[in-house]
């Protein structure tokens, strides 16, 4: 596999506070950097994730292909490298969001490709179940919920661009923000619960085993979080400051 050095800042600026103080409540998925336990070495596998969250670390389990890890990535901070071949970070066993009535994710990436299909992260199970997915497709960013409108908006960004993107489902609206938490991109409406068959996340590509090359993503991920909740107004504004400034977001 072919990993590639980004078009990126080395200058780390203050985070102004470190984590917000929600990332820390149960439950929650959390990938931040640094991402290893001890930090993982320049070019070793990212495998298991490390998780900074309280559901405990997972063993990723596309055994095949794994993204790489990088000690000075996006913004001088630590990442893992997805080749666009057949990489992703798939985590099997996670179900705090079966079921869920509302929840909130937020990704910072670099990506270097976004032509044709390309994953973010994708929710679902073993089989062909989708219950969420973040896309880059053709010039376009997209999220999906099962049952829901197909979140879809122009691309603000480009590739060698620092980005974050935060959506968040309070139980009837779905809202898309990119690089600010303070105006949504898209907003659809969507009232359904989650399905209860939920045991996948997959981050860089499609979930199910043997299907990585579907889509792939191709660049760097820094931050990933995901919590079965809405974010209240302050929280939402302390952790747009907090990735803003970390990871020099313009």
């Amino acid at each position: 596999m072919t990993h590639h050095i980004l078009k990126r800042s080395t200058t780390v600026l203050a985070s102004g506070g470190g984590l917000p103080s929600f990332l820390t409540s149960a439950p929650i998925l959390l990938l931040d950097s640094p991402i290893g336990d001890p930090e993982y070495s320049d070019a070793a596998e990212v495998d298991p994730w490390i998780n900074s969250g309280t559901l405990g670390n997972f063993t990723n389990v596309n055994v095949g292909q794994k993204p790489f890890y990088r000690s000075s990535g996006i913004n001088g901070n630590a990442s893992a490298d997805f080749d666009g071949v057949n990489d992703a970070l798939t985590l099997a066993g996670v179900t705090a969001f079966n079921g869920a009535t509302s929840f909130t994710l937020a990704v910072v990436f670099q990506h270097d490709i976004q032509t044709g299909f390309r994953v973010i992260v994708e929710q679902g199970t073993a089989s062909t179940t989708r219950t969420f997915l973040l896309t880059i497709f053709n010039g376009n960013t997209q999220f999906y919920i099962r049952g829901g409108t197909v979140n879809t908006v122009a691309t603000p960004f480009v590739p060698g661009d620092r980005v974050f993107i935060l959506i968040e489902w309070d139980g009837t609206t779905c809202e898309m923000y990119i690089n600010d938490m303070t105006t949504p991109v898209d907003s659809d409406p969507y009232s359904t619960a989650m399905p209860t068959a939920v045991d996948h996340v997959s981050i860089g590509g499609r979930a199910p085993a043997g299907t990585y090359t579907a889509g792939p993503f191709d660049g760097d991920i820094s931050h990933f979080m995901a919590i079965p909740r809405a974010l209240a107004a302050d929280e939402r504004a302390e952790y747009t400051a907090y990735l803003i400034n970390r990871y020099n977001i313009t």
